[in-house]
């Protein structure tokens, strides 16, 4: 077993071994899970977030020389057909929302394959994606209710939504791991949440913080450079670095939701004691140790 607890399981297949972690430790087995898996990583990442990161690239040309006119001065043939001349605000609420809920189809199959892993078994992108999509209704309706509540909580008593978000984070990897609807997966996400509420708020918070550092790193930089470029240059620059910054963002952080859940129920239900258990009675029951 490696100091990831990651370990081969024989055939090509990888097991991961549970115990609990502090925050510095579950993102450095966020990274260590796209070392060991670069390709299914990235490529999910690129399922999922890369046209994301187009809209939001197009969105910041937008706003930095008017789309309309960047593409009409290299090519006035694709301006009404784009037809992105109605401004970057569209393109950008359009990216947010893209991004809200291709975010659960992220985390449902990072989810199926850390769970994979965690039993020992193989794993696909393939695989992943199409579970996440065949319960697509199950994540559209976790995501719709989740954010009306958040914004109920909102309107009720301002941090009352950054509190239902916490206490909703694992609601995705709860429905992925034990097939459960929304409803139950969004109960399952506050119970586990419950009493771990402070600890998950600083977690969330130490999270978030470094999401926002790799994101000034992959954000801003290129648009210092885009300030130096021609405007039609400017489009096709932001559209390839907001592609690229949004792969870069979801390929760190793609298992994490899933590595949270795992952490929640190894503290609050000893889940790896009672994967280990059910490990050696079933290598106790195998036809090799009978006699």
């Amino acid at each position: 077993m490696t100091n990831s607890g990651v370990a081969g399981a024989g055939g090509g297949v990888t097991r991961r071994y549970l115990v609990a972690r502090n925050v510095v430790e579950i993102l450095d087995e966020s990274l260590d899970t796209l070392v060991r898996r670069p390709r299914e990583i990235l490529t999910l990442a690129a399922v999922t977030a890369v046209p994301v990161g187009i809209l939001a690239g197009m969105a910041t040309a937008r706003n930095l020389t008017g789309f309309g006119d960047a593409i009409a001065n290299y090519d006035p043939s694709t301006q009404g057909g784009l037809g992105f001349t109605s401004g970057g605000s569209v393109l950008t609420v359009a990216a947010a929302l893209a991004a809200s809920v291709l975010y659960g189809i992220t985390a449902w199959a990072a989810t199926t394959m850390v769970m994979a892993e965690v039993r020992g078994l193989p794993w696909s992108v393939g695989e992943g994606l199409r579970s996440a999509l065949r319960h697509l209704g199950w994540i559209l309706g976790a995501w719709f209710m989740v954010h009306v509540l958040e914004a109920l909580g909102l309107l009720a008593v301002g941090l009352g939504a950054a509190a239902l978000m916490v206490m909703f984070a694992v609601t995705v990897p709860a429905m992925a791991a034990e097939e459960v609807g929304p409803i139950e997966a969004m109960r399952r996400s506050w119970r586990l949440n419950a009493g771990s509420f402070w600890r998950m708020v600083g977690l969330q918070l130490a999270l978030a913080l470094v999401i926002q550092a790799l994101g000034v790193i992959l954000d801003f930089v290129p648009l210092l450079v885009a300030g130096l470029l021609p405007d039609w240059a400017v489009v096709y620059f932001s559209v390839m670095t907001g592609a690229l910054s949004a792969l870069v963002k979801t390929a760190v952080t793609a298992a994490l939701p899933a590595l949270i859940y795992l952490d929640l129920r190894v503290r609050r239900e000893g889940l790896d004691l009672e994967l280990e258990l059910e490990r050696r009675l079933a290598v106790a029951a195998s036809p090799g140790r009978q006699r």
